[in-house]
């Protein structure tokens, strides 16, 4: 079977086309992918360490650990104007008194926005009002 030049030259040509946007397409969804999952591990982490912001959990001496999550919002979220918005206040107003209660619920609920985790929406004293281990006595 002969075909013209030109053909075989387009069958190529939209091979190597397709090849190329298969292999952009794939590592953008993969890149997207990886982004979503570190923001959702962050999210996590705050979550879980939340109790430790709380009057009640300070008690806890949890040193510096439950604080790397909250410290990398910054850069994990970068991108989410939302997220980085409340981050700011609570980081203005980490002083104020009844304060931190209110920028815990407006940070939980833009990152979990931003991570894609309509789940998440529950009530703010859920958020608030975490589980914490029993007081020492």
């Amino acid at each position: 079977m002969n075909l013209p030049k030109h053909s075989v030259v387009t069958v190529l040509m939209s091979g190597l086309l397709s090849t190329v946007l298969a292999v952009f397409i794939a590592n953008e969804l993969s890149y997207r992918s990886h982004v979503l999952a570190v923001k959702r591990d962050v999210l996590r982490r705050f979550m879980g360490y939340r109790y430790v912001l709380t009057e009640s959990g300070q008690d806890h001496g949890q040193g510096g650990e439950p604080f790397i999550a909250l410290n990398e919002i910054f850069v994990v979220y970068a991108k989410d104007p939302l997220v980085i918005t409340a981050l700011k206040k609570m980081h203005e107003e980490i002083n104020v008194q009844g304060r931190l209660s209110d920028n815990i619920v407006t940070l939980t609920k833009a990152m979990a926005k931003a991570a894609k985790l309509p789940a998440l929406e529950v009530n703010d004293q859920f958020i608030t009002i975490p589980f914490t281990p029993p007081a020492k006595s």
